[in-house]
């Protein structure tokens, strides 16, 4: 049986195909060997950065390789793709660990740098790595809870203490004194520095020995003081540093006055002030007694005894009883305006140890001679009547009565004296000037 026309045909399309088939097909192969595939692996290389040390704009150091873990495609064989080519030989990864991208460490969830890891193969396939960040969520801390608006402290100020030297002198110019007279003190305060002072104290409690006093100050530029007082001085000042101010003192010593005559003054700071030296915040001056102590200034303080009538004074410097023949103290009546004589006045004169036992040195008025003085009417005549004149040039100094009590006490000091009026004169009373004890 013959073929068909249909048969021929399809006969004839197999037999033109077949060559390009089988052409295509060796092209295919060759193509195949001549261009091996390109492989595309992802790959996680993941590592921890610290977000402590790093969290300011470019702080993350370039990538290094040494530290990265390495990728699960390294050293392995590639896996075919879709295509289900197979590769004929294992590829070996080698990572390029230069960063394409710094970041800002932020609380972002996630941060990610890029970087190239290269495949070595005969046409250089390639791979893309990450490397990561994921912020330790353990270490995150919840907010804080809500607290009160704290109350701010009351600021309190204590100021540091001033620092003010302070230093004071006291000086009258002797060494000595003499009783009943007066003496001028100079008194001295300076502020050394290296602060001012506001409110320091002056302060000079007189000697017994003194009987009153008066003073004036002149303060410096600046500072200030009390103009003037009588009596002790406690005085506040204000004084600059650099700047003095100085008081004049004058002070009169009584007449009973003996043995040393000791004056100290002093200057106190406030107690918010500090002075670095306080040995110089008092100055004591001393004087000795020039021998003789005077009941009252002579010839200046009138003394008057109603008639009857008595004083006693009980003084430091005793009138001593020694035994030697001399005067031991001399009584100065009144002298007379003219000058040159004494209405002796009746007059009894004691003495004692205790100012309880007494003994009797001098007796004016009974008629009895008074050997032991330089008025003994065996010697100069007349009687002991009452306004009797004496002259000047029979007395001691101008106006005075010596008397030697030896003759008349047991040896000893006698600081007790006292006066009195017999009420025998012809007149109201006694008058006379002072006490003055004469030293052995």
């Amino acid at each position: 049986m013959k073929p068909s026309r249909k048969s021929y045909k399809e006969s004839l399309v197999f037999l033109l195909f077949l060559p390009l088939g089988i052409a295509s097909m060796f092209w295919v192969g060759q193509n195949a060997i001549d261009n091996p595939p390109t492989w595309v692996v992802q790959a996680e290389i993941g590592t921890y950065i610290d977000p402590d040390l790093y969290r300011t704009p470019g702080a993350i150091p370039p990538l290094n390789a040494d530290i990265m873990t390495p990728a699960p495609w390294l050293e392995s064989f590639l896996t075919p793709d879709q295509n289900n080519l197979t590769p004929t030989q294992q590829e070996t990864a080698e990572v390029i660990a230069t960063p394409t991208q710094l970041a800002t460490i932020t609380e972002a969830p996630t941060l990610f740098l890029t970087s190239t890891a290269t495949l070595s193969s005969t046409n250089t396939p390639f791979a893309t790595s990450t490397i990561y960040y994921h912020p330790p969520t353990s270490t995150k801390k919840p907010p804080p809870p809500p607290t009160a608006t704290p109350i701010p402290p009351t600021a309190t100020f204590t100021p540091l203490p001033l620092s003010v030297d302070l230093s004071i002198s006291k000086d009258d110019s002797s060494t000595t004194y003499t009783a009943g007279n007066a003496t001028t003190y100079t008194i001295t305060v300076s502020n050394n520095g290296p602060d001012d002072i506001v409110g320091a104290t002056v302060q000079d409690t007189l000697s017994s020995l003194i009987t009153s006093a008066s003073w004036s100050c002149a303060p410096g530029v600046g500072a200030s003081c009390t103009a003037n007082g009588t009596g002790n001085i406690s005085d506040a000042v204000d004084i600059p540093a650099g700047i003095n101010i100085t008081y004049t003192l004058i002070a009169n010593i009584s007449a009973f006055a003996g043995g040393s005559l000791n004056n100290t003054a002093t200057v106190t700071l406030p107690l918010t002030t500090v002075d670095p030296n306080l040995l110089d915040n008092s100055s004591k001056d001393t004087n000795a007694s020039t021998g003789n102590a005077v009941i009252g200034p002579p010839n200046l303080d009138i003394t008057s005894l109603s008639s009857g009538s008595s004083v006693t004074y009980n003084f430091e410097t005793p009138i001593i009883a020694n035994g030697d023949g001399t005067p031991d103290f001399v009584y100065n009546e009144h002298l007379r305006p003219s000058g040159d004589r004494i209405h002796m006045d009746v007059v009894i004169i004691e003495i004692s140890t205790d100012g309880v036992s007494w003994y009797q040195v001098f007796n004016w008025g009974n008629g009895i001679a008074d050997a032991n003085t330089n008025v003994d009417i065996n010697i100069i005549g007349g009687l002991e009547n009452d306004n009797r004149t004496i002259l000047s040039a029979d007395l001691y100094g101008l106006a005075g009565i010596t008397v030697d009590i030896d003759p008349l006490v047991p040896l000893g000091s006698y600081t007790w004296v006292r006066i009195s009026d017999p009420g025998t004169g012809v007149d109201s009373g006694l008058f006379f000037d002072s006490i003055e004890i004469l030293t052995p």
